[in-house]
C-alpha cells in the first residue's frame, strides 16, 4: 500500500523474502496462505515465479463476508433485513449520482429483466442486475460489496430453479415490476420512491420464501443457515477447490448442531480428517479459513486439536479495508453514510449483517482508513 498497490509486481522469491523480512519457512507459508484467500498475493512457482502483487478484487472480499455471515449462522429474514437498508442507501445515492451513460444502463438492465421473466435459467441473475446497474451508478464500493454478500447468501439460503412454479410465476411478475418501479424512480429523481419500491421487493422475496419453505421445508431453511441450508450452498461450491469451504461449513455445523461452547475441543487433527474422509491439504484449508473467521483455534502439543473459539469479524474487516482503499474510497463521504445509517437506526446489534457493516463503514471513515491495518 506504501508503493501505491502496484499491481502485477513481483516482491521476490520466498527466498529472498525470507531473509528480507527475518521469518522461518512455516510462518512466511501461512501468512502468504491467508493473503492469497484475500485476493491480495498470488505465489507462483518455478524460475520466475515468486510472490506477486494482485488487485484486490469484489468478488473475493464479497465471498469472504458472505463467508463469516453464513458461519455466524444469519437467518434469511436478517438478510432481507440488511438488504433493505443497504439498497435503500444505494438507491439515494444513485439519485444524486446519475449521469446519461448511468441511465442508458439501468433502461438496458430493466429490458433484459423483462426478456428473462419467463426464462427460470436467467431469471435470478437479469432481476439481480439491475440492482447491481443501481450498485455501479451509486458508486459506493462499501454498498458494493455487502449488496454482492447478501445476494450470494439469498440464493445459498436454497436453489431458485426448484421453488414451486406458481410461487415463481408470481414472483416473477411482482419482483419485476418493484425493479421497474425501483429505476423509475432514480430516473425520476425520487429517492423515497425508490426506497419504497426495495422495501416493497425484498418484502416480497422474503414472503414467498417462507411461504416456499412451508411447502418444502427440505429447500428453504430460514431459521437457520449453517444447521440446514449450508447443504443446499454446498450443491452450489462444486468442484475440489471448493472441498476446503465445504468442509469450513460441516465443521461449523457440527459446532451449533452440538451447542459445543467456546474452549471445548472439537477433535485432534488426524481423527477429524478420518471422521470427514479428507485429504489433510482440504483439512488444513478449511482449518484456515475458519481460523481467519474465529470460528476455531488451533492448540499444539500431546493435547492440541481444534478448539472451538469465539466468531471475530477483524480478519473480514481488515479485508474490506483493503480492498475499499485500493478502490478509493471517500472517507468524508463513507462518514456522511455512517451518520445517516445511524441516524436511521438500522445499527442492530442483533443483526449480524448491519453489525459488520457498520464496522466496515466505521473503520473506512476513521482518520487512518488509508493506512495498513493493525
Amino acid at each position: 500500500m506504501r508503493d501505491g498497490w502496484p499491481v502485477g509486481a513481483r516482491l521476490g522469491t520466498e527466498t529472498e523474502l525470507l531473509a528480507d523480512l527475518g521469518v522461518s519457512r512455516e510462518p512466511f507459508r501461512e501468512g502468504v496462505r491467508l493473503l492469497e484467500l484475500q485476493g491480495i498475493v498470488r505465489m507462483t512457482r518455478g524460475p520466475h515465479g515468486g510472490l506477486f502483487v494482485m488487485a484486490p478484487a469484489l468478488e473475493v472480499v464479497s465471498g469472504l463476508i458472505r463467508g463469516y455471515l453464513e458461519l455466524s449462522d444469519i437467518t434469511f429474514r436478517e438478510v432481507i433485513e440488511a438488504r433493505k437498508v443497504i439498497e435503500a442507501h444505494a438507491v439515494a445515492l444513485a439519485v444524486g449520482r446519475l449521469t446519461p451513460p448511468g441511465a442508458r444502463d439501468l433502461a438496458r438492465a430493466v429490458d433484459a429483466a423483462r426478456d428473462a421473466k419467463y426464462d427460470r435459467a436467467r431469471r435470478s441473475g437479469a432481476y439481480f442486475d439491475v440492482l447491481r446497474t443501481v450498485e455501479r451508478v451509486a458508486a459506493d464500493p462499501c454498498l458494493a460489496i455487502f449488496d454482492e454478500a447478501l445476494h450470494r447468501i439469498t440464493i445459498d439460503f436454497g436453489l431458485h430453479e426448484r421453488l414451486p412454479g406458481d410461487l415463481w410465476s408470481e414472483y416473477s411478475e411482482r419482483g419485476l415490476r418493484s425493479l421497474e418501479n425501483v429505476v423509475e424512480a432514480v430516473l425520476a429523481g425520487n429517492a423515497d420512491a425508490g426506497q419504497r419500491a426495495i422495501d416493497a421487493l425484498l418484502s416480497r422475496m422474503d414472503d414467498y420464501v417462507h411461504r416456499a419453505e412451508g411447502a418444502d421445508a427440505g429447500l428453504w431453511t430460514t431459521r437457520s443457515f449453517i444447521t440446514g441450508a449450508y447443504l443446499s450452498a454446498g450443491k452450489l461450491l462444486s468442484g475440489t477447490e471448493k472441498a476446503g469451504l465445504r468442509l469450513a461449513y460441516r465443521i461449523t455445523a457440527q459446532v451449533r448442531r452440538q451447542s459445543l461452547e467456546v474452549g471445548r475441543a472439537i477433535g485432534a487433527e488426524t481423527d477429524l480428517i478420518a471422521r470427514y474422509g479428507v485429504s489433510r491439504a482440504v483439512f488444513r484449508e478449511a482449518v484456515r479459513m475458519l481460523e481467519f473467521f474465529g470460528v476455531v483455534e488451533v492448540r499444539r502439543g500431546k493435547e492440541g486439536g481444534l478448539v472451538v473459539a469465539r466468531m471475530d469479524a477483524s480478519g473480514t474487516v481488515g479485508s474490506a479495508l483493503l480492498y475499499l482503499s485500493f478502490a478509493g474510497i471517500d472517507p468524508a463521504g463513507t462518514r456522511a453514510l455512517l451518520r445517516q445509517f445511524r441516524v436511521a437506526g438500522a445499527s442492530r446489534a442483533a443483526n449480524p449483517a448491519l453489525a459488520l457493516f457498520e464496522r466496515v463503514l466505521e473503520a473506512c471513515s476513521g482518520p487512518h482508513s488509508g493506512a495498513v491495518p493493525a
